[in-house]
């Protein structure tokens, strides 16, 4: 009887055939290199998940009003550059932010032509003594024509750059201030019948009037503003100031 042939040799080529078969086939064989496993098909994405927000941009710093701050710049131009520059005016809120500013000048060159025709009819004859360019936190820029009527009143008209009236104003005399003013204003420093320095009465375009009334109290120069009826809507305390701008000669 024949001899059979070892059987370790023909396991062993039996497991290497079953090895290399296992590449091609899509089930592993018990015996071959886990290495050789294609990887598992991935998930398809969720469509139903909602997108990720973009990031909102971080918002610039904010502001604060500590230190010194600026001055609109075309108002400093004037005061360098216009002629007969006698006077800067400033308006201050209690935050420090700057209501008002005021440049008092000579040079007729420097208000446009829409506002020397603005001058109210009234005015029509009036001479004129000197200008402002102004500036308002709630009005913008304004120019300011002050005037002496023929009959010696002293008024004023300011406009827009473009010409749209903004007010009329004339000085009053202290003994034409209405009762209910002066009972206003003297209400407002405590008492007492207030020593007037100067008044004038306010009349906007729209019609609106007011009084600005300046008054010696305790030393100190105030200006009030006051309805028709006593009512107080600013009260501000007049210090006088040096304003010094670069110079340019």
């Amino acid at each position: 009887m024949a001899a059979r042939a070892p059987r370790p040799r023909l396991s062993f080529t039996l497991v290497a055939l079953s090895c290399a078969l296992s590449v091609a086939l899509p089930v592993a064989l018990t015996g071959c290199d886990t290495a050789a496993k294609p990887e598992p098909a991935k998930a398809p994405p969720d469509k139903t998940a909602e997108p990720t927000p973009p990031t909102p941009p971080t918002p610039p710093p904010v502001a604060t009003r500590e230190g010194p701050g600026w001055l609109d710049g075309q108002v400093i131009k004037d005061a360098m550059e216009r002629a007969g520059v006698h006077k800067v005016k400033l308006d201050v809120g209690e935050d420090g932010a700057l209501r008002y500013i005021a440049v008092y000048h000579d040079d007729a060159a420097a208000i446009p032509e829409a506002v020397v025709k603005a001058r109210p009819a009234e005015f029509a004859d009036a001479e004129v003594v000197t200008y402002e360019r102004e500036h308002y936190a709630d009005i913008g820029p304004v120019h300011e024509v002050e005037l002496k009527t023929k009959d010696g009143r002293e008024c004023e008209y300011s406009a827009k750059p473009d010409g749209a009236l903004v007010y009329t104003e004339c000085k009053l005399d202290a003994k034409d201030v209405p009762p209910a003013v002066l009972k206003g204003v003297s209400d407002r420093v405590g008492g007492g019948e207030p020593v007037v320095k100067e008044a004038e009465l306010t009349t906007r375009a729209d019609g609106s009037e007011e009084y600005g009334i300046v008054v010696d109290h305790e030393g100190a120069e105030l200006k009030f503003y006051v309805d028709k009826d006593g009512g107080v809507s600013r009260a501000l305390h007049r210090i006088p100031a040096v304003v010094s701008v670069p110079y340019k000669g």
